[in-house]
Parts: C-alpha cells; structure tokens; sequence
C-alpha cells in the first residue's frame, strides 16, 4: 500500500432528513429474537 491508500480523508455525504427520520424509526421499531442455547 502507499501512503495515500493509508490517508484518512474527511468526507461529507448529503442524506435527507426525512430518510433519516425514516431509518431512525426503523431501528427503534427493530425486534431481535431470544438468543439460542450455545450462541454466544
């Protein structure tokens, strides 16, 4: 690799408030199964 492929660069994305309304509610109504015996 070369030391430009190693640079961390800031960078800005345009999204949407209302997309991001809608992922948020999304996540916040997400339900996760019980975990099953031996899956740790």
């Amino acid at each position: 690799m070369t030391d430009t492929t190693k640079t961390i660069r800031p960078f800005r994305i345009d999204i949407a408030q209302e997309q991001l309304d809608d992922l948020a509610d999304r996540l916040s109504r997400t339900r996760f199964g019980t975990p099953l015996p031996g899956d740790d």
